[in-house]
Order: C-alpha cells, then sequence, then structure tokens
C-alpha cells in the first residue's frame, strides 16, 4: 500500500508521514537496498532468481522482526492485522501490554476491535476487503454565509456525512463557525442554518465553534438552548477540555485559557472519555488549536 505524504502516519503519532516515519522508512530502503547492492557486487556470478530469492529472504526476515512500537508485533502481522480479509488474518499474541492502553496505538485499536466483537453476542461482520470498514452513505454541504465565497475567509461551510455501522446510522458535521457578535456573519445565523439539517437521527457535531464555553448568554448557551448535548461535560472521563490557550488568529487579545472546540450530540448517550490532544501532552502541536478525542458509547 502505498501512503501519501501529506496521509496520517500509520504509527498512530497523529502527524503527517512527511513529518514522522517517512525519512525513517526511506533510510531503511536505502540502507536496504545498499546491502543488495554490496551482495551483488561481492557476488557477480549470482543468477537473477538466486538474488531474488536473497532480496525476499531478507525482506521477510526485516518485516518479521519484533517492532515496539506495535507492542512486539511485526510489520507483517500489523499489514495483516489492519489490511487482510477475514478469512485471512493471523493469529497474534501480545507479550508486552502497556499500563495505560491509550498509550499504545496498536492497544487502542486492538481494543475498539474487541469492543465490535462483543456487541451482539460477539458477531462481527465480515468483509472480503478488510476490516470495519466505514461507510458513508451521504455527503451533504451546507453554506453557512450567503452567496459563499471561497476568497473570503469570513464565508463558512459546513460538512455532513452519514455513515452506516452494525448499530446503526448516525451523521458527522464537520463544522467552523463564527463569533457570537460579527455583524457580517453571526454565529446564531450560522448555528441556525446547521441545525435546520439536524434529523431525528443520532447526529454528532464537530469542530471550531469559536465561542467559549465559560461564557454565557452567546454562542455556547445557544447551542446549548437549541437541544445539543456537550460531550465534554457528560464525560465520565475527562481533563480540563482546554484546546486554546493563548492569543490566536481571531482571538488576537485573548490572554487565558479556552474551550472553543466542541463535540457536541443531538442524543443522550454514554461518554466514556473526553481527551484534548496533540497539546504535545497526546501527540505533538499541530495547530493553534488542540484536537479533541471522543469515546462514546452508542447505544
Amino acid at each position: 500500500m502505498k501512503i501519501s505524504r501529506n496521509s496520517e502516519c500509520p504509527c498512530g503519532s497523529g502527524k503527517k508521514y512527511k513529518r514522522c516515519c517517512m525519512d525513517k522508512v526511506s533510510k531503511a530502503r536505502s540502507e536496504f537496498t545498499d546491502e543488495i547492492q554490496a551482495i551483488a557486487a561481492m557476488s557477480p556470478d549470482l543468477s537473477l532468481d538466486d538474488l531474488n530469492i536473497i532480496i525476499q529472504q531478507k525482506a521477510d526476515k526485516q518485516n518479521n522482526r519484533p517492532n515496539t512500537d506495535f507492542s512486539g508485533l511485526s510489520s507483517s502481522q500489523m499489514a495483516n492485522w489492519f489490511y487482510a480479509p477475514f478469512t485471512e488474518l493471523q493469529d497474534v499474541i501480545i507479550h508486552h501490554t502497556p499500563k495505560d492502553i491509550s498509550s499504545s496505538p496498536v492497544m487502542r485499536y486492538f481494543s475498539l476491535i474487541v469492543d465490535e466483537i462483543l456487541l451482539d453476542g460477539g458477531s462481527l461482520k465480515a468483509t472480503t476487503k478488510g476490516n470495519l470498514p466505514a461507510k458513508i452513505v451521504e455527503h451533504e454541504v451546507i453554506d453557512l454565509s450567503d452567496n459563499y465565497d471561497v476568497n473570503f475567509w469570513k464565508h463558512r461551510r459546513a460538512v455532513r456525512i452519514k455513515v452506516t455501522s452494525q448499530r446503526g446510522d448516525f451523521n458527522l458535521y464537520n463544522c467552523h463557525c463564527g463569533w457570537w457578535s460579527d455583524s457580517e456573519s453571526s454565529f446564531e445565523d450560522q448555528f441556525n442554518r446547521i441545525k435546520a439539517t439536524l434529523s431525528t437521527e443520532l447526529s454528532f457535531l464537530l469542530g471550531d465553534f469559536n465561542n467559549p464555553s465559560h461564557i454565557r448568554n452567546e454562542g455556547y448557551d445557544y447551542v446549548l438552548q437549541c437541544g445539543l448535548i456537550d460531550c465534554y461535560e457528560i464525560a465520565e472521563i475527562k481533563d480540563s477540555g482546554t484546546t486554546v490557550i493563548k492569543n490566536i488568529d481571531g482571538w488576537e487579545q485573548n490572554s487565558q485559557a479556552l474551550r472553543i472546540d466542541l463535540v457536541l450530540s443531538n442524543q443522550p448517550m454514554v461518554v466514556k472519555q473526553h481527551q484534548v490532544i496533540f497539546n504535545n501532552d497526546f501527540y505533538p502541536v499541530v495547530s493553534d488549536h488542540f484536537g479533541v478525542l471522543v469515546e462514546v458509547d452508542i447505544i
């Protein structure tokens, strides 16, 4: 599988591939190539078939070597786990598990798979292509401004996708709204356009809402008055929730910690955990806003 430079790195760091493991992969590939070239130079009588056998043996040895980043699993085992059809999955044994399962990308993924398997009496829908696919069945772009102009920075759009799963359908909204008091394009008007597309189906609204949760009678209170639920408030385990810690674009006068990046739901549910990420505590900083990871139990 070819990984593009701007794709999320498969190691689970949260960084782009070009800023994470790409150099290590390139270095390993270069060292491997140098080694094969040295073998060919020292054994000029080797046939092409013999050289291919040596290359395959060395590649297998490297790919089957335990990797500490994968809790002792090899690259071959991880590739099989992520991408093989269910009929071709191999058994794996993880000997060294971290005390905090969330600190290991592979163990976190394993936990999610086990949770799915234990649903509905232990059944899990197998596919011929791979494991746990996300099936997007609808896509909608919502203009939050009249006469949308891509070159005007205050003009915004939200994006909705509908995903189908074993537990039913649900909607995910990617939102980036303006400020409460903006006379050109107010938050209330923008949010009303999003709200008009909400159905009775389970929906999550995710993103930068540009309205701090501690300020009363403005945007944050308005979304709650509209019947939305802040997943942070009902999370069983949570941190400070802070996603902005300094003055940034749009908040040039800010001098305090803000919680403006939210995960909202239109239905009550069990929220197991709310965690701020990309804050140097959990993954490196990649933006002037930190990210939010929410784990929910969809009943």
